[in-house]
């Protein structure tokens, strides 16, 4: 979590309409939204900043979003950020598994529902949250175990 406490969302996409749409979309969630125009730029701010969630689009120029997903999984600062992928593209079970197995934890298709995509982003933190709670005590119950 970013110094505020707040959780951080990066949202990457080539196309700065669909940024500001997603801005508005989260305006008044208790997120911090940043974003990135290409996935070289999500991939700096992923090592430097590590974002709670990452929102990435599927299609992008140079690099799409499941080739950043990878580079995202190599990275050992970036290794453990949610991926949820955001598309435009007309999905089959096909584009949702190979989203899957780069690392994605959801995939969502655009046009969204605002509520829908809202609901997703915190059931992903959610997730996140209580994954770290539960490594957080059993860190505690090792150290107890070992007399430390």
């Amino acid at each position: 979590m970013n110094p505020h406490g707040k959780p951080r969302i990066l949202v990457v996409d080539d196309m700065q309409d669909n940024l500001d749409l997603i801005r508005d979309v989260f305006e008044n969630e208790p997120y911090e939204i940043v974003t990135a125009l290409d996935a070289e730029e999500a991939l700096q701010f992923a090592h430097e900043e590590f974002p709670d969630v990452a929102l990435l689009d599927v299609q992008m120029p140079n690099m799409d979003g499941y080739e950043l997903c990878q580079r995202l999984r190599e990275m050992s600062r970036s290794r453990k950020i949610p991926v949820v992928f955001l598309t435009a593209l007309r999905i089959n079970s096909a584009d949702v598994v190979q989203g899957l197995d780069t690392g994605g934890c959801d995939y969502i298709t655009k046009p969204f529902e605002a509520g829908e995509l809202r609901a997703r982003i915190r059931a992903v933190l959610r997730a996140q949250d209580e994954h770290n709670l539960d490594l957080g005590v059993a860190k505690k119950v090792t150290r107890r175990l070992l007399g430390r």
